[in-house]
């Protein structure tokens, strides 16, 4: 409980029970300063927690009452008055600190005689003439001058006994026509002179008015007084005759003028009214608003909350100027928008070509479709360039993110991705060497140089994860075992693939590189079939214009791990060959495929630190010479197979890079001879695959380093071009798109190499020798993709066309004709669990199919279906009302259908298999519409199939991710 500071009084204590209010002390420090001064109490500090209780103040200084007209609320804490300081202290006189007021000076009023002419706003003007005014002295004798002044217009007053002032007013007529004063000036005898207006003082300073010394000053003075231009107010007072009384009043001419009107307008000012009556006529239209509408009036509100309340009008309003401000800028910079495009429509295709002739063909078909664009206000009917559609299949490819943020964004007008893939679509995703590819690759081989177009052939097979799925476009399965008719192979279509043979061609001559086929097998590819695919790529590259090539001492192990264990040991990690670790000596299965950790420890590094540290007396490393020249040897063997720039290149054949290679051929000899002498064991030497490998590729190398310099005119041969790294960044590409630690399916790798070889073939060269210079020379545009695949039908069409053929030959043979009359359902036959499974899904079949049809009689056939039907029994339990009972008739149909597709579903040409199945036997659909039978038998023969095999693969992928999880967990408990 608080308690009084002051001394002699116990408010607050618990020995007193009165209730009395207590005040804080004030947080304004020079009032809480005036405070300290005021209280007697002498070295006392007012702090935050102190109080004073209401006896210490006067009953006038506390507020006790909220009051709202005449509503009063008391206030359950009472408030003080601003600037309130405690003053009475009872007691000794001495603690009193009670303020005199000093008394106002008497208030003298100047007597005029009454005439005829008086009225309300004169006598204001007499009588309010001694308030706070601004006081001009003039000469003593000058008062008595003033007696007999005249200056027309001016009137003076009559002076009375009681009112001895001078006073010179104009009067003006009224809307009533009755004379009232408007201008009045009154000077007394101590030498005072006022200037009033309508009755109230005004400061004449602002309008250049000095003070009068004399007659013609104080005549002066006259006429600039009456040169100053009045207030009026605004709004005419018809226009609001129920104006509020107290926010404005009717002046003399008619206007309605505000309660705080200024009286008098600047010289300078074109308006004919201040500033105040400028605002009342908004204020009183939108009250007049307001009431129209229905609105409450503005509530009235405590004083403490008055404050806030007025603050946040403020803000609101501050906020609806800004709303107000952003729409008018918004509007006008529609307006502007449109005016650009109406200008973009204007101006013509050769305008634009002319203005942009300093630019590339790519920036230069952007900015005219964006031109384009602007023509056309519905964005669907957009007509794109080919050159542009060949970007936009580019860019897609390259970024499918970016180019869907930028066509949302509209920053670009890019096709929709749809027209995109339908252009790709094109391109077919199927295993083999795909002819229509091929000549699509002759197309960006004319653009190429001479010396560009020799290269060498690249085949690497990638581990794949079995999976089956569905392939649309011709009925098949995708993920079996398929060579693409290139070779004869008996168990083709049978197997699951796990394995993916790609071929890739490499340029010679730049850094262009295509793949130009792949097959999926199970299993390594056999040498046999691999020596077949070999003779047929080069062929078939050859036919396109493109050329091909084909392409004493111990020495131990230990001596690089002795090497290491020296290199250690070194503080502070000072080490010579810093990027040896124990992975590289210590390999695992998966470590011995890293050619990284291969590199470096055949390294130039490693042989100077083998020397080294035997030079400085390393027991363990002696006699480790060889060691370090067949480390030596590898590392030259690596360089001369990895010469990437102009500079390092073969240029003749007496070069040292040829007799490097020569010297390795002689090398791997001699050593292969001495494991056959026995002088060292098979496991001392390289394994006979990589032995044949490496001599076939050491000897393809010199020969084709030759023929190149000698035959095809090269100033240098760069035999970094013959490696096998776009093959394996190719592959890299694969299996990151697939996600990490994981292998791809066999249909996600076919789509993405179709997308890759797409991609590569159709890109524009950055760099190298087959920079296209002249602006003639051929180059791969939309319609040669047009006119290389679109020509071809897929095979999809083709066996949907077979099926409708074969239809239409058992109607001529009358082997099956349409029924009217449809079979009664027999209610007493017992249904099977398959039965029920083929009636639920025949349900789902018929509300596809019922979306495309228009045919009544079509529509009314599919909708014959019973509840009632014996194999409705899983239909009834499942449904809620939307699930649809089929056609008795199409149920057989379908039953038929099921029973020969359970026959072939693994079979890879499962769709013609079933048609031959149900045509050869009596087809047995009775249809009710002789005019759309063959067509709805087809639809629904193709459309229930497609279902059946791709939840056929579905079931088979969930059992290959279950032996994948099994094996992965089994793997987890071997070291590797």
């Amino acid at each position: 409980m608080v308690k009084c500071i002051i001394v002699g009084f116990t408010s607050g204590y618990k020995s007193n029970i009165e209730k009395v209010h207590q005040f804080g002390a004030p947080k304004d420090s020079k009032l809480r300063s005036e405070w300290q001064r005021c209280i007697p109490r002498k070295d006392f500090i007012l702090k935050d927690n102190s109080y004073v209780c209401e006896k210490h103040f006067k009953e006038e200084d506390i507020i006790k009452y909220w009051e709202s007209g005449s509503v009063k609320v008391l206030y359950t804490k009472w408030k003080l008055k601003e600037g309130t300081i405690p003053s009475i202290f009872p007691g000794p006189s001495y603690l009193s600190n009670l303020k005199k007021h000093r008394k106002l000076p008497a208030v003298r009023h100047a007597i005029t005689p009454k005439s005829k002419f008086s009225n309300e706003n004169s006598e204001d003007c007499i009588n309010n003439c001694s308030i706070k005014q601004e006081s001009y002295l003039i000469e003593d004798n000058l008062y008595n001058k003033l007696a007999n002044f005249q200056c027309s217009p001016w009137v003076k007053l009559p002076m009375t006994v009681e009112n001895t002032d001078i006073c010179f007013v104009i009067f003006i007529a009224n809307s009533n026509s009755v004379p009232t004063v408007e201008r009045s000036i009154q000077v007394n005898k101590q030498g005072q002179v006022s200037y009033a207006v309508n009755g109230k003082l005004i400061d004449i300073t602002e309008h250049g008015i000095e003070v009068a010394k004399n007659i013609e000053d104080f005549s002066n003075n006259i006429k600039k007084f009456e040169s100053i231009r009045l207030c009026y107010g605004s709004p005419i007072a018809n226009i609001f005759p129920n104006f509020p009384k107290d926010l404005c009043t009717k002046s003399t001419k008619g206007f309605l003028q505000h309660r705080q009107c200024l009286l008098t307008i600047q010289n300078c000012s074109k308006d004919t009214y201040c500033s105040k009556c400028k605002l009342l006529k908004n204020v009183l239209a939108c009250r007049e608003k307001r009431k129209a509408i229905g609105s409450k009036e503005m509530l009235e509100v405590s004083p403490s909350k008055k404050p806030r309340i007025i603050e946040m009008r403020k803000k609101a309003y501050a906020l609806q100027r800004k709303v107000t401000i952003t729409k008018k800028k918004i509007c006008d910079l529609q307006d502007e928008l449109s005016k650009s495009h109406k200008d973009m429509a204007e101006y013509n295709e050769q305008f634009i070509k002319d203005k942009l002739n300093g630019i590339n063909e790519s920036q230069k078909t952007m900015i005219m479709e964006c031109f384009a664009a602007s023509r056309v206000k519905n964005s669907k009917s957009r007509r794109y360039s080919e050159n542009w559609l060949m970007l936009c299949l580019l860019f897609n490819i390259r970024s499918p993110s970016a180019y869907k943020y930028l066509r949302a964004s509209a920053l670009l007008p890019l096709p929709h991705p749809k027209t995109v893939r339908k252009h790709l679509s094109l391109v077919k995703s199927t295993c083999g060497f795909d002819k229509d590819f091929l000549n699509l690759l002759q197309k960006k081989s004319e653009g190429m140089l001479e010396r560009s177009k020799h290269g060498v052939l690249l085949f690497d097979a990638v581990n794949l994860r079995k999976s089956l799925a569905v392939n649309s476009s011709n009925l098949t399965y995708w993920g079996l075992e398929d060579y693409g008719g290139e070779v004869e192979n008996k168990n083709c279509h049978k197997e699951y693939a796990d394995h993916a043979l790609v071929f890739m061609w490499q340029s010679l001559g730049s850094n262009f590189s295509q793949t130009i086929g792949c097959f999926a097998s199970k299993g390594e590819v056999k040498g046999v079939i691999i020596a077949q695919l070999v003779l047929k790529a080069i062929s078939l590259m050859e036919n396109i214009g493109l050329y091909l090539h084909p392409n004493s001492k111990q020495i131990s192990w230990d001596y690089f791990k002795e090497v290491y264990k020296e290199d250690i040991k070194h503080p502070g990690n000072l080490r010579m060959v810093p990027r040896i670790t124990p992975q590289h000596l210590d390999l695992t299965p998966m470590a011995k495929m890293r050619v990284r950790l291969c590199t470096q420890v055949f390294s130039m590094s490693m042989a100077n630190a083998i020397r080294f540290y035997e030079s400085k007396g390393s027991l363990m490393l002696k006699n480790a010479g060889e060691t370090a020249n067949f480390v030596e040897f590898w590392n030259n063997l690596f360089d001369n197979f990895n010469r990437n720039l102009p500079w390092q290149g073969l240029k003749s054949t007496n070069d040292k890079g040829f007799q490097g290679f020569v010297d390795a051929l002689h090398y791997i000899n001699c050593w292969e001879d001495q494991m056959i002498d026995g002088s060292i064991g098979p496991e001392e030497f390289l394994t006979k695959q990589t032995a044949q490998g490496l001599r076939v590729t050491i000897t393809s190398t010199i020969d084709l380093s030759k023929y190149l310099l000698e035959t095809c005119g090269y100033d240098y041969v760069l035999t970094g071009k013959m490696c096998q790294d776009p093959l394996e960044k190719f592959f890299g590409i694969i299996r990151q798109s697939c996600g990490p630690n994981d292998h791809p399916t066999t249909p996600t790798f076919l789509h993405l190499y179709k997308i890759l070889s797409v991609y590569s073939v159709l890109k524009p060269p950055k760099h190298g020798n087959c920079t296209i210079t002249t602006m003639d020379a051929p180059k791969i545009s939309i319609s040669d993709l047009k006119e290389i695949f679109h020509n071809k039908s897929f095979q999809r069409t083709e066996k949907i066309n077979q099926l409708k053929l074969k239809l239409d030959q058992l109607i001529e043979d009358g082997l099956w004709e349409p029924c009217d009359v449809l079979p009664q359902v027999d209610n007493s036959m017992e249904n099977s669990t398959r039965d029920c499974l083929i009636y639920y899904i025949c349900g789902y079949v018929t509300k596809q199919i019922l979306k495309k049809q228009k045919c009544n009689e079509c529509i009314s056939y599919f909708k014959e279906g019973n509840a009632d039907h014996p194999c409705a029994e899983l239909v009834n339990l499942k449904t809620n009302g939307k699930l649809m009972y089929p056609n008795t008739a199409l149920f057989e149909f379908l039953n038929i259908v099921e029973h020969s597709f359970a026959k072939h579903c693994n079979d890879f040409y499962v769709f013609e298999n079933v048609i031959n199945d149900i045509t050869q036997n009596n087809l047995n659909f009775k249809f009710s519409c002789s005019f759309h039978k063959v067509e709805i038998a087809s639809e629904v023969i193709v459309y229930y199939l497609q279902m059946r095999m791709r939840q056929h693969t579905y079931q088979e992928n969930l059992k290959f991710q279950k032996v994948a999880r099994e094996k992965k967990k089994i793997a987890k408990l071997y070291n590797s």
